[in-house]
């Protein structure tokens, strides 16, 4: 129904996945940049990108939940909030006697934009848009009133996720062989929208964050890919808040891959023949061993790090499944975590790990009628479909995911 701008996420998402084997930590320092005028105090970025599935974009604040819907109201789609302890929705509306059925609704967001989303430290929440090669910010408070309307920034393309602090979004780009981090205000107050660079490092690629943390922010390049499958190198490089650049890790994808806990929680390396699995330190590359799962992975994805429990989807090219390993443990697989809707069966797959060890999950996608009225005034049936979710205790998904909290659905209200 809205495979446009949401498969493009995923696809991004699953970028990051695609590494690979022989591995040796390095410490080979690159020149550094231009020097900006900011002095640098960013230890405390953290992620703010919000969790993009194959359909609507959540973000999740203690027990409840603030997301995109999915059900296509005048063109776009309704803001929405998801009490996380009974699974009820909420249309983020206050404006009296509103229908919540067109773009006057306080909920209304267009649909021809990627869009990020996060919680400001006000509670208030940043919306970060991509449209017509352009970015822009707004603020809305919980209740779904526009704050501060949509505002240009500059410096596109932005490469990969958002991170913030308690009053500012950060996000990188890439221009000839600089890679730059811009700071953006999204206060309520006058300064709303204001943008300056404040970090610059010179790298040469275009590679693409992967975890920040209190040294900086780890990206990845990969080289050298050609026609075959697994053919290259995936190098690992640590921006520093200093403008200097680290090589720290390098893969052969050959033998292995990268493995991205989602979340922006940790890094790990997978050899297939072996079926190692270590993980890696942001800091200067080197491993420490997690567990030996299965050997022969041919890709890895929806990799969720929690409680020490490791929950990774996987496929070697012949069966594909879910299993979950702690740190020096084996692997255990998930079986029976698939739905079936209208006829088709589909995979259950953790989304976001949501705290004190509950998961989101998608459960599918579920097709319906409904009854529309055409510009003609004629009434018309057609079929439309929404994505279904589940929130897990760890346990409960771990041990195939029979008894779970589900989420109310669009048709449901």
């Amino acid at each position: 129904m809205k495979k446009h701008i949401r498969a493009a996420a995923l696809a991004v998402s699953l970028l990051l996945l695609a590494g690979c084997g022989t591995a040796r930590s390095q410490s080979e320092p690159i020149p550094v940049a231009e020097q900006t005028n900011t002095e640098q105090t960013l230890g405390g970025l953290h992620l703010a990108q919000s969790t993009q599935g194959d359909a609507g974009i959540w973000i999740v604040s203690g027990d409840q939940a603030f997301l995109t819907g999915e059900r296509r109201v005048d063109g776009g789609y309704l803001l929405q909030s998801v009490d996380l302890t009974t699974g009820q929705r909420t249309v983020l509306c206050k404006k009296a006697g509103c229908a919540h059925s067109d773009r006057g609704c306080d909920a209304w967001l267009r649909s021809d934009a990627f869009l990020q989303m996060t919680e400001t430290e006000s509670g208030s929440l940043a919306l970060f848009w991509q449209l017509d090669g352009e970015a822009a910010v707004e603020l809305r408070d919980q209740s779904g009133k526009v704050l501060r309307s949509q505002t240009k920034i500059p410096a596109l393309p932005v490469s990969g996720p958002v991170y913030r602090d308690g009053s500012s979004l950060y996000y990188m780009s890439s221009a000839e062989q600089y890679q730059n981090l811009w700071q953006v205000n999204v206060e309520d107050s006058e300064q709303f929208g204001q943008c300056e660079e404040v970090c610059r490092w010179q790298l040469g690629e275009n590679p693409y964050p992967l975890l920040c943390t209190e040294d900086g922010i780890v990206v990845e390049w990969t080289s050298g890919t050609g026609e075959e499958e697994n053919q290259g190198t995936t190098c690992l490089y640590l921006l520093r808040w200093d403008n200097t650049v680290q090589k720290i890790f390098e893969q052969d994808l050959a033998q292995g891959m990268i493995w991205k806990a989602e979340g922006d929680t940790a890094l790990f390396v997978y050899q297939r023949a072996s079926g190692m699995l270590e993980q890696i330190n942001p800091a200067d590359g080197t491993l420490t061993k997690f567990a030996q799962v299965q050997p022969g992975i041919r890709y890895a994805n929806s990799i969720h790090l929690t409680q020490n429990r490791l929950i990774y989807g996987w496929n070697d090219g012949e069966a594909h499944g879910q299993s979950w390993v702690e740190q020096n443990g084996q692997p255990v697989e998930i079986k029976a975590l698939s739905r079936s809707h209208n006829g088709s069966v589909t995979d259950t797959i953790v989304l976001q790990v949501l705290g004190n060890g509950r998961l989101l999950a998608d459960l599918g996608e579920l097709e319906y009628p409904i009854t529309e009225t055409g510009t003609d005034g004629k009434v018309f049936s057609m079929n439309t479909s929404e994505r279904l979710y589940g929130i897990f205790t760890l346990d409960e998904y771990c041990q195939s995911g029979k008894e779970y909290l589900s989420v109310q659905t669009e048709a449901e209200f």
